[in-house]
């Protein structure tokens, strides 16, 4: 009885001690893991603000030339009324045409330039997560667009302001480094 009080007891340390090493095991291989708010990140990226400036301004003037020639075939079309010259209604019509494909040319090119100016301003939002990630020996880093694929997080898991701050002053030309906590 007393031999098998003994088994039983060294058995329970045992299982304890097991017990014990899985433990720190699994503590040891836990994953840092964090989500940022994308839209959040994406709308205090430098970059973008300065990106978006300049598509304005690009927009602006070339907004300008079309408007000009708008305003120059309203009043062709506006003479036209009290003249009834074929060949200058065709004239007319064929500038109108003209006008309607520049205007249509305009508006595809923006669109283009628009995403060639987000998906620059992604490419380095990304770059910038990964270095962080990386300087932090981070092994995952969730984005979080609002679209279901996070569904929840902490509060403690969510290190946007953080990257936020860090995408900027990389982008202002500050090297690599650990943001002060």
């Amino acid at each position: 009885m007393k031999k098998q009080g003994l088994i039983i007891g060294i058995v329970s340390i045992l299982i304890g001690l097991s017990s014990l090493g899985v433990a720190l095991f699994l503590l040891v291989q836990q994953k840092k893991i964090y989500y940022v708010e994308l839209g959040e990140v994406y709308d205090t990226f430098t970059m973008k603000t300065e990106m978006e400036s300049q598509l304005n301004s690009i927009y602006n003037k070339k907004k300008e030339g079309i408007d000009s020639l708008r305003l120059q075939l309203e009043q062709e079309q506006r003479l036209l009324t009290n003249t009834s010259s074929q060949s200058k209604k065709q004239e007319i019509a064929l500038k109108l045409e003209g006008f309607n494909l520049k205007e249509r040319q305009f508006v595809d090119d923006m669109e283009r330039l628009r995403a060639t100016y987000t998906e620059r301003v992604w490419t380095q939002i990304n770059q910038y997560v990964a270095d962080y990630g990386e300087m932090k020996e981070v092994d995952m880093i969730i984005g979080a667009a609002g679209n279901g694929n996070l569904m929840y997080g902490g509060d403690g898991m969510n290190i946007t302001k953080d990257i936020s701050a860090y995408i900027n002053q990389r982008y202002a030309g500050e090297p690599k480094k650990p943001i002060t906590e």
